[in-house]
């Protein structure tokens, strides 16, 4: 996954979907997990 591809996907989303997606993602959530994906993609991002 590129920034670009990233940037790409998510502007291809409209609201409602992203608002269903984050209420799932919230029913599912783990602690921590927001700061696991942001260090991921950090790490992405400089490779």
């Amino acid at each position: 996954l590129t920034p670009a591809r990233l940037a790409e996907w998510l502007g291809a989303q409209d609201r409602g979907r992203l608002l269903r997606m984050a209420v799932a993602a919230r029913a599912l959530r783990k602690t921590g997990a927001t700061r696991r994906v942001a260090e991921l993609c950090l790490e992405l991002a400089t490779r």
